[in-house]
């Protein structure tokens, strides 16, 4: 199983949307170096002040990178609004992988 087979990519584009708009910061999720989200304009040439990775049962799916569009923006405020965006992130990939195992888990 990819991660391809249980991402609800609307939802994680909803996500990253809403997260941009709320924090004016930018981020992405990317899968091996390759995006699995809409760019949203990004850029790793102008932003990149935190990447995090994302483990769906104790292995390493993706990674968060992203920043903020203002390089005056407080750190402390950047790293609190890219826990917020990894959290959000994680459960949606762990609720699609659960949500896929058990239909698997029901077909067999």
């Amino acid at each position: 199983m990819t991660i391809n087979d249980y991402l609800d990519m609307e939802a994680l584009d909803n996500i990253l949307e809403q997260w941009a708009a709320a924090t004016h910061m930018i981020a992405v999720v990317l899968d091996e170096g390759n995006f699995l989200s809409n760019k949203l304009g990004f850029s790793r040439n102008n932003v990149e002040a935190f990447g995090e990775s994302i483990e769906v049962d104790d292995v390493e799916v993706a990674t968060v990178v992203g920043g903020p569009l203002d390089e005056d923006t407080d750190e402390e405020v950047v790293e609190a609004a890219a826990a917020i965006l990894v959290a959000a992130i994680q459960n949606l990939l762990e609720a699609g992988y659960r949500k896929k195992k058990y239909e698997e888990a029901i077909a067999s």
